[in-house]
């Protein structure tokens, strides 16, 4: 969705098709997203969810969803022995056993989770992120009767992302208002002085109170202002390392593989 709406933004700012005012309005919009506080108020949320869910299947023993793989038929018809024996055992274990499981899951989260972001200084770690999918799959590499129900609960049954791919892409969402921000501060500059400054220092605090830093690392965002005109802004990317604004795309040459290379803004050649 972020995307989406940004790239109007993109376009007009590519064929300076916005006013003063208008570049005004878009940014007061952009200032109110914070994607690093999302995602700490989804990793509390998911705590406290998780939490009430626990005690609901401690009192009815119901284990749908949680430790069924096959999602769709809701039952173990297909299911291993492994699953089977997993399941007697949520059924009749002691009530205390949900709630070890609970703690190793709500100190895992707080430990390696919530320490990938920080909201505050909105910084972002991805080595932490790789860090705690590593350490994900050491606390359920042998099962316990304390935690045969995290290892569902670190473990989703799609599987559908990793905790660093997660992590990932409420920073890549932050990054992109960082970089849409200060490249409306950057336009805003141009129509007052016919060409983009020679650095981004000079947008302060006439066109922006504060240029966003590069949420990884901290640094300010990269930019260098080209030959022809124009500008290269980027962040040095999910890979924690400056390869000088270049941008790397999937296999099929469309889709920009956000793992590798930096994020970068910069406008197509007239």
């Amino acid at each position: 969705m972020l995307q989406l709406t940004l790239q109007p933004v993109y376009e007009g700012l590519a064929d300076h098709r916005w006013s003063d005012a208008q570049l005004i309005t878009l940014d007061t919009e952009l200032t109110k997203l914070d994607f690093l506080g999302d995602y700490e108020f989804c990793q509390r949320s998911e705590l406290a969810f998780i939490a009430k869910d626990l005690e609901y299947r401690r009192r009815t023993r119901d284990p749908e969803y949680l430790l069924y793989a096959d999602y769709g038929n809701g039952n173990s018809r297909n299911q291993s022995f492994k699953e089977e024996l997993r399941v007697f055992v949520f059924r009749h274990c002691p009530g205390g056993w949900f709630y070890q499981n609970l703690v190793r899951y709500g100190r895992f989260a707080l430990e390696y989770y919530l320490p990938i972001l920080d909201a505050s200084h909105q910084l972002a770690f991805p080595a932490s992120a790789r860090h705690a999918n590593d350490a994900m799959r050491k606390e359920v590499a042998h099962l316990t009767s304390y935690n045969f129900i995290e290892d569902k609960l670190l473990c989703p049954l799609f599987d559908l992302c990793s905790q660093d791919a997660l992590a990932e892409k409420f920073v890549s969402g932050q990054t992109s208002v960082n970089l849409a921000r200060t490249a409306i501060a950057l336009e805003r500059y141009r129509l007052a002085h016919a060409e983009f400054p020679g650095s981004l220092d000079a947008l302060t605090p006439q066109f922006i109170a504060k240029v966003p830093h590069d949420v990884i690392g901290g640094q300010p965002l990269k930019y260098r202002r080209e030959a022809n005109g124009q500008f290269v802004l980027y962040s040095v990317g999910w890979n924690e390392t400056d390869d000088g604004g270049v941008v790397v795309f999937k296999k099929e040459g469309v889709n920009v593989e956000i793992n590798e290379g930096d994020w970068v803004w910069r406008y197509p050649a007239k």
